[in-house]
């Protein structure tokens, strides 16, 4: 799984209407860029808009299963 290594996956956990737990996944690229701390153990958190639900939503940080 060498493509894991270049990529971050963010969640996002809601419930829909009939009280189901839906999960929505975003992939995107990690960052190349020099000026980052490298101590920085914090999950990233970004905020993006999710179509289906219509609203934007935070995408958080996991690890792959």
């Amino acid at each position: 799984m060498a493509w894991q290594k270049n990529k971050i996956l963010l969640v996002s956990v809601t419930t829909d209407s009939n009280g189901r737990k839906v999960v929505y996944r975003y992939l995107t690229n990690k960052s190349k860029g020099g000026g980052k701390a490298k101590g920085n153990l914090a999950p990233l958190k970004l905020k993006k808009y999710n179509p289906k639900t219509n609203s934007h939503t935070v995408f958080v940080e996991t690890k792959y299963k």
